[in-house]
């Protein structure tokens, strides 16, 4: 990804897909995203070309860009591998839970129950990635954390669709 300006698209448009803020099968402008993020096009354009390759957005030809929606099966294999990578990795979790891994996991809860109890989604999404990588992080294996944290983008999004599924989340 080339350039400060493409980073910050990219994690904007990002954040938005992630949180449920741009639904899946939104329509994405790269003339409005630019004008909302104060920043021009070709920057959008880059991020939204990552963001193709990250599968978060797929492109319908001359009709531009929107947000992917994920099939049943995509789904159910995302938390399938993420299943079989904390199996995997578990042993070494437990093996690092140490004194101060359980006070950051503690705060952690904590502050995604403050959330909640304000409704705030985006926070109690956010804590619950935050939740992950303490536990992944005690592992020490940058193998398991690369591979495992490359999933959390999705796993946070499926959160985010299952809570508007259930009504947590409002339109």
């Amino acid at each position: 990804m080339s350039g400060p300006l493409t980073q910050k698209a990219y994690e904007e448009i990002k954040k938005g897909i992630i949180l449920f803020e741009r639904k899946p099968g939104a329509k994405l402008s790269d003339n409005q995203i630019a004008v909302e993020l104060g920043v021009g096009r070709t920057p959008v354009r880059e991020a939204l070309l990552q963001l193709q390759r990250d599968k978060l957005i797929q492109c319908n030809g001359n009709q531009g860009y929107s947000v992917r929606k994920l099939t049943k099966e995509e789904t159910e294999g995302y938390f399938a591998i993420r299943e079989a990578l904390e199996i995997f990795a578990a042993p070494s979790m437990i093996k690092g839970v140490t004194p101060s891994v359980l006070k950051a996991l503690d705060e952690n809860i904590k502050k995604s129950d403050r959330c909640g109890n304000l409704g705030d989604i985006a926070g109690v999404t956010q804590h619950h990635n935050e939740f992950d990588e303490i536990l992944y992080k005690s592992t020490n294996s940058e193998a398991f954390i690369e591979t495992i944290l490359g999933l959390l983008d999705k796993i946070q999004w499926l959160r985010a669709v299952a809570l508007r599924a259930s009504g947590g989340l409002k339109e």
